[in-house]
């Protein structure tokens, strides 16, 4: 009888798959925390090797952790309790862009400041900015709903993703938008632990920043400094309810 991840190799070929130990030790922890060793681990080019994967193991009653960069600090990466790793480090490419509506479709492999890197000579930029956006990818930041400074200006990932390609418990690909009728798929995967990403920049305002200021305040106590703060952030939610982007 086959082993898990014979089958998974016979299916997609040894350059995809990895079984042995020392491999599998890649893939056993992320930033916060580390565990027991996967089964098998796989490397995909695309969600087509993923669906093939997933059910191989679900007909293995093996459980699918998807990894982005394991830069987490929850544990979501680490495979507590084995089953198959799948390592999106190959689905890194920035798909399309479409500069007028400014939308990006990426795998979810890519980094998250390589989509800004990679569309700030258009003038736009991708605001979500969690704590390592040097190293965390976009589909580790859909899967956490990835915050950071930008965020309580621009909203987290939620507000910027208009749709997602995923592959379900039985090894099918499927897509959401958050134009579809009915249940808001696309917000339930979303911080759910693929895609249209919507790139910052509004029509009446410049896109990028024009400048970036740094600013110190002292207050006599912590009475007045704490009004200033919920000061600001009221009048930021203010202006985030009547801009047309807010889903």
């Amino acid at each position: 009888m086959q082993t898990f991840a014979s089958r998974l190799t016979d299916a997609l070929g040894p350059q995809v798959v990895h079984s042995e130990p020392e491999d599998l030790a890649v893939y056993a922890f992320d930033a916060y925390s580390q565990d027991r060793l996967p089964s098998a681990a796989i490397v995909p080019s695309d969600a087509r090797e993923i669906g093939i994967a997933v059910r191989i193991a679900r007909e293995c009653d093996e459980p699918v952790v998807p990894r982005g960069a394991g830069t987490g600090l929850c544990g979501g990466a680490v495979p507590s309790r084995g089953g198959l790793v799948v390592s999106l480090a190959r689905m890194n490419r920035l798909v399309e862009l479409d500069v007028r509506n400014r939308r990006a479709r990426v795998q979810p492999g890519l980094v998250n400041l390589d989509l800004s890197t990679a569309i700030a000579q258009h003038g736009i930029f991708y605001a979500p900015d969690p704590f390592q956006p040097e190293t965390s990818t976009i589909g580790g930041n859909v899967g956490t709903n990835a915050g950071g400074p930008h965020c309580l200006s621009y909203g987290t990932t939620t507000n910027h993703v208009l749709g997602i390609e995923y592959v379900d418990a039985d090894g099918e690909i499927r897509r959401t938008s958050i134009d579809d009728p009915g249940y808001d798929l696309t917000g339930v995967l979303v911080g759910s632990e693929g895609r249209w990403d919507r790139d910052r920049g509004d029509g009446s305002s410049p896109q990028v920043p024009e400048a970036v200021r740094v600013c110190v305040a002292a207050f006599g106590d912590v009475e007045s400094a704490s009004e200033a703060v919920s000061a600001i952030i009221g009048a930021v939610s203010c202006r985030r309810r009547s801009r047309s982007w807010t889903r």
